[in-house]
């Protein structure tokens, strides 16, 4: 067995080291490793060309620590160390994985700023491949204003090649933590492009009513979905996540299981053809400019009578408890 940690000489001053033990758990050998002044190991893998890989964080607790992979062989001789990101950013690492294409993909969390007022570290969820010489091919950190704090614990590789990032999160306003997961559906580098990119468009494109879905980071074209007989005039994801709406001039709107992307259900007949929709945060309940529907029991809770020539977009605030509609004449 092989295990990493840390020795501590004193309070504040820990070395990583890597410990060697036969079948029975005996130590057969112990290795230290000096990074900073407070330095530990918090996960390690056995490779496929029979090496270690472990993932260190330097100077915890003195200033802002620092990312280190670390690289020994099967005796606990050192092939490389790698400072992953400048020295005292901030960056942390709890999780590493030895990818397909014998890189290393990690999870870890990294200092982002402080928090106004309190002055609190705020952080966000932090992702990041190498090849397999410990050098950065991309990296990307989940931070969005609806979390204070973001800390990925954990990756797993999918066998399409993409990744499952767990961790946890406090929303904004909160106190408690809540399980966070993360999918990321591209081996390549999730930055977004620098300017405009324009998809290519799908073959049977030129009916108006195909909905082409796209990943955000690299428009990736993920299904296209068809069923309306008329242009498609606006779309609405839920707040979760799961569903996709989307009207029509055909007076329709319809409802998609983002997962499966397969239609639901398709709600009735409008007098008008709709103009906008939206989805309520919590995924509960659907609007347009003249209903809203339960989306449990498919049914009318609520009909807009506004007497107007048209309808207009909608929507819901953040927290689903208002609803916006523009009205028209």
């Amino acid at each position: 067995y092989v295990l990493t940690g840390w020795e501590a000489k004193t309070i504040d001053d820990r070395d990583v080291i890597l410990i060697k033990t036969d079948e029975s758990g005996e130590v057969e050998w112990s290795r230290t490793w000096d990074l900073g002044e407070r330095d530990g190991g918090f996960d390690l893998i056995l490779t496929s060309d029979r090496y270690i890989v472990i993932a260190c964080i330097q100077s915890m607790g003195s200033g802002a620590p620092s990312a280190v992979l670390l690289k020994v062989d099967l005796d606990g001789n050192e092939i490389w160390s790698k400072l992953i990101g400048e020295d005292g950013v901030g960056n942390t690492f709890w999780h590493v994985m030895e990818d397909a294409d014998g890189g290393y993909i990690m999870a870890g969390d990294t200092h982002l700023r402080k928090a106004p007022g309190t002055g609190e570290d705020i952080h966000g969820g932090l992702m990041i491949k190498t090849d397999a010489d410990g050098e950065i091919l991309w990296q990307r950190v989940f931070s969005e204003s609806a979390y204070e704090q973001v800390s990925l614990n954990s990756v797993g590789i999918l066998p399409d090649g993409g990744y499952v990032f767990v961790g946890r999160a406090i929303r904004s306003g909160e106190k408690y933590w809540d399980m966070l997961w993360l999918k990321l559906t591209t081996h390549e580098t999730p930055v977004p492009p620098a300017g405009p990119t324009v998809p290519q468009t799908p073959a049977d494109a030129s009916a108006p009513a195909v909905i082409g879905v796209d990943t955000a980071d690299q428009v990736e074209l993920l299904s296209t979905l068809s069923g309306h007989s008329d242009k498609v005039i606006d779309l609405s994801f839920s707040g979760d996540g799961a569903y996709l709406a989307s009207s029509s001039l055909d007076r329709t709107i319809k409802l998609w299981d983002v997962v499966n992307w397969q239609e639901v259900h398709a709600f009735g007949m409008s007098k008008v053809g709709f103009n906008g929709i939206a989805l309520s945060p919590d995924g509960r309940l659907l609007a347009s400019a003249d209903a809203i529907w339960d989306l449990e029991s498919k049914k009318v809770v609520h009909a807009l009578e506004r007497g107007r020539d048209g309808p207009g977009p909608v929507a819901f605030s953040p927290d689903g408890s208002v609803l916006a509609v523009a009205l028209e004449g």
